[in-house]
C-alpha cells in the first residue's frame, strides 16, 4: 500500500513540476509503456472531485430553478460514466494527430503528465463548487472563482504541453484549445446519448 501511495505521490509531484514549466518533473514520472497505461488510473482519485463539482452545480441549479428535481444516485452515476468516457476521448483524438503533426516522440510523456496533472486540475475546479456547496460562498461569487480556476488550469495545460512535447506557443496553444473543445463536444454528445 505504501508503494502505491509513494508512486501516486511521485507521479503527481512530477506532474506538478511539469505544469509549472519544469522539465525535471518528467524524471519523477513513469514514462514506460506500463507507466503510460497506469496513468489512466489517475481517473480514480479524480472521481471525488467530479462528485464535489457535480453536487455544487446541482445546488446552484436548485437555487436558480423554482421547481428543482431531487438528486438521485442515478444522476451521480451518470456523471461518473460521462467523466469516464470523456477521460479516454482526448488521448484517442490526439493519438490520431500525433504522427501527421510529428508529435509522436512526446506523445507518451504528454499523455502521462496530462493524466496525472488532471488530479491537480480536478481539485482546482472542484474547490469553488465545494466552497459553494458548503455555504462558504454565494452564487454570485461562484462564477468568478470558476473563471479563475479555468484560467489557472489553462495556463498549467499550456506549460505542460510545451514541456512534454517540446513545442512553442504556436503549437501548444492550439493543442490546449483542442483539449478544451474535445471535452465540450464529448460532454454534449454523451449528454444526448445518456
Amino acid at each position: 500500500m505504501k508503494t502505491h501511495a509513494r508512486t501516486l505521490q511521485n507521479e503527481i509531484a512530477g506532474a506538478w513540476a511539469v505544469m509549472n514549466g519544469r522539465p525535471e518533473g518528467l524524471g519523477r514520472m513513469d514514462l514506460s509503456a506500463s507507466g503510460f497505461w497506469q496513468s489512466f488510473l489517475a481517473l480514480v482519485p479524480i472521481l471525488p472531485f467530479v462528485i464535489l463539482q457535480f453536487l455544487g452545480q446541482w445546488k446552484l441549479g436548485t437555487t436558480l430553478d423554482p421547481t428543482p428535481q431531487p438528486l438521485g444516485v442515478g444522476d451521480i452515476a451518470e456523471q461518473l460514466i460521462e467523466t469516464t468516457i470523456e477521460w479516454f476521448v482526448f488521448p484517442v483524438v490526439f493519438a490520431s494527430m500525433a504522427r501527421p503533426f510529428r508529435l509522436t516522440a512526446g506523445f507518451v510523456p504528454f499523455i502521462v503528465a496530462r493524466n496525472w496533472s488532471t488530479v491537480i486540475t480536478g481539485a482546482i475546479f472542484a474547490l469553488p463548487y465545494a466552497l459553494y456547496g458548503a455555504g462558504l460562498i454565494g452564487p454570485t461569487f461562484l462564477p468568478f472563482l470558476v473563471l479563475i480556476a479555468f484560467g489557472t488550469t489553462l495556463r498549467f495545460s499550456y506549460l505542460l504541453t510545451r514541456v512534454t512535447l517540446g513545442v512553442g506557443p504556436g503549437v501548444a496553444i492550439p493543442i490546449v484549445i483542442l483539449d478544451v473543445l474535445v471535452g465540450v463536444v464529448s460532454e454534449l454528445l454523451i449528454d444526448k446519448i445518456l
